[in-house]
């Protein structure tokens, strides 16, 4: 299961970790683990666009990715991450067995 965790400060996206494969299918053939990862690098690839200033972490092996962007940055990336958000969910609804999904608000 991969399971997402979406970091928001004050109702602005700041980041995300994701951590695992979804196990739906094997290598090369799984489509959730391929989709899902196509919507994780999407969002990072447009926060490179924006010229953002972010942490990236990535062990492909284990399935992990970490993003979190600098506070002062969050207000130019909120389009990326409610696109982001809004096509994991949509995963998670579909393949709930395989995809956790949660939306973490950090304390000041």
């Amino acid at each position: 299961m991969t399971k997402i965790t979406i970091f928001k400060k004050n109702d602005l996206f700041l980041g995300f970790e994701s951590i695992g494969h979804s196990g739906y299918e094997n290598r090369g053939k799984d489509i959730v683990c391929s989709a899902i990862s196509t919507a994780l690098q999407i969002c990072v690839i447009e926060l490179g666009v924006l010229k953002l200033k972010f942490d990236l972490k990535k062990d492909e092996k284990k399935g992990y990715l970490y993003c979190k962007l600098k506070e002062d940055e969050a207000q130019k990336a909120q389009v990326a991450f409610k696109t982001l958000e809004i096509a994991l969910l949509d995963l998670e609804n579909q393949f709930a067995k395989y995809l956790k999904l949660e939306v973490k608000d950090e304390v000041n």
